[in-house]
């Protein structure tokens, strides 16, 4: 690959939220004969900007379809049938690839003869037994971020890749739901390749303060430290704070928030979607006038009996990183209010609540218009629920319970499992025909709900099938109702 092109891929890596990177790629492409490739960045990079108004966001959507069908078998050219599956974002393609299928000669064959052209931001490695394999393979410096989330890698598995000369391009490093003992922790730390990181993500790693600590104290590192899930002290969790990307918050007791863009967006299901019910439709235009800040994750187990003292979940056996469930809507104001009572909070100005719907599914969107944020077609790779109910995918037997927050790749606002994994209370009431009246300007849901009185919950669950995981579904919910489906996210007001 030529040195620019490489050290452009790698500036645009290393700041993923800046455009600026990207548009000078997109004037290097231009300048080489690429211009449908550098159209596609700039496309991206407006889409990723957040465009408030429906219509120029809709022609910027559209034109990205028409320039990924036309021109996406040519970027990746063999590369693209050796993938499970390719996304684009800003221009730059993810591919996700099982570690056996990386590790061969066709493979690399591949990556080679698409260096110049498929510009691989990512890869992320499925079902990967090992990394010695992978770590020997040249084309190991194909993407500077590389995703190994949830392989379950060994106690001392990590030694081949942080040992590896042909990892020396990386600056993106995913090791999520990889439990790392203190000797993993300590190699990492002391490694040359956490000197040149700039982002690393622990989330659910099983990390204690003390390991923690070897991270936070070593003398060069990434900046950019995502430790969700882990066991944090309160100096660490101020020391995390202070060193978020922008665009995020951390309270005092390590929960984050997304900030959420006002604007327009289309509230409902489409006209023929077969998912969808009476309550869904008319889908109409709705204008949000003010951003908001909404949990990164769903309220986790750990953080409910922080700030309750009890957990109340049925699956609590997995860790404190699973998300709160069997959780009646009382429940979920009770634990807004003590939480904005903490003194740490009350001193910083911070007050909960939760979503109104169209706060709710305006996040869940996330820019898109289809049925999920990534696409029409539900995937077990990218939510949590009942599996192949309602799709033609050949995947794996569907988990039948929640898995900890953050475990399947966020929405194009940073948010997680908004599709799937446990169904979400928000603070309306539920009425079957509300859309026929609704105000199109920062609805607030009924005055009051249905003839049963009951409450919106929006997201789907482990336990729906696909379909009800849809970002217009929605379902009225008693509020005394405790099940193992059912949690919450909450928006954090700022002083």
């Amino acid at each position: 690959m030529d040195a620019t092109l490489a050290g452009l891929l790698q500036a645009c890596v290393e700041t993923p939220d800046d455009g600026t990177p990207h548009l000078i790629l997109a004037d290097w492409l231009d300048d080489h004969g690429q211009g449908e490739r550098a159209e596609l960045v700039r496309v991206q990079c407006r889409l990723a900007d957040w465009v408030p108004e429906i219509t120029e966001r809709e022609e910027l959507l559209a034109r990205q379809t028409e320039l990924l069908a036309a021109h996406h078998a040519r970027w990746l050219g063999p590369l693209a049938e050796r993938c499970e599956r390719v996304e684009y974002q800003r221009g730059l393609a993810q591919v996700w690839v099982t570690g056996r299928t990386f590790a061969s000669a066709s493979f690399g064959e591949a990556a080679d003869a698409a260096r110049g052209s498929a510009l691989v931001g990512q890869v992320r490695l499925l079902a990967c037994k090992g990394l010695a394999r992978v770590a020997a393979r040249p084309w190991l410096s194909l993407a500077p971020a590389l995703s190994l989330t949830g392989l379950g890698l060994p106690a001392g598995g990590l030694g081949p890749l942080l040992e590896s000369d042909h990892a020396a391009g990386l600056i993106d490093l995913d090791l999520s739901g990889n439990p790392l003992d203190r000797r993993d922790v300590r190699h990492l730390a002391a490694s040359p390749l956490f000197g040149r990181l700039a982002r690393l993500t622990l989330r659910h790693g099983g990390l204690d303060e003390a390991a923690v600590s070897t991270l936070l104290d070593a003398a060069t590192g990434p900046r950019d430290l995502d430790l969700a899930g882990n066991r944090l002290s309160a100096e660490q969790v101020a020391t995390l704070a202070e060193r978020l990307p922008t665009g995020r918050v951390m309270n005092s007791l390590g929960m984050e928030f997304v900030r959420v863009p006002a604007g327009c967006f289309r509230m409902g299901s489409v006209p023929g979607d077969r998912g969808a019910l009476n309550d869904q439709y008319p889908q109409h235009d709705v204008r949000l006038t003010r951003p908001f800040w909404l949990g990164r994750f769903a309220v986790t187990q750990g953080q409910y009996r922080a700030v309750v003292g009890d957990n109340p979940s049925r699956f609590a056996s997995g860790g404190p990183g699973l998300p709160v469930e069997n959780v009646n809507f009382e429940m979920v104001r009770d634990f807004c209010r003590r939480l904005s009572r903490l003194p740490a909070e009350r001193a910083a100005g911070r007050t909960y609540r939760l979503p109104t719907e169209a706060e709710w599914e305006h996040a869940a969107r996330a820019g898109s218009a289809t049925a999920y944020w990534w696409g029409d077609d539900v995937s077990l790779r990218l939510c949590n629920y009942r599996g192949r109910f309602d799709s033609n995918e050949a995947e794996a037997k569907h988990p039948g319970r929640p898995l900890p927050v953050g475990s399947y790749p966020p929405n194009d606002f940073g948010l997680y499992e908004m599709h799937g994994n446990i169904w979400e209370w928000t603070a309306d009431w539920y009425s079957p025909d509300w859309y026929d009246r609704s105000p199109d300007v920062d609805p607030a849901g009924p005055a009051d709900g249905d003839h049963d009185e009951t409450r919106a919950i929006r997201g789907g669950c482990w336990h729906a099938v696909g379909i009800c995981c849809r970002s217009a579904h929605r379902f009225g919910e008693e509020p005394d109702t405790q099940d193992d489906y059912t949690g919450f996210r909450v928006v954090v007001e700022l002083a």
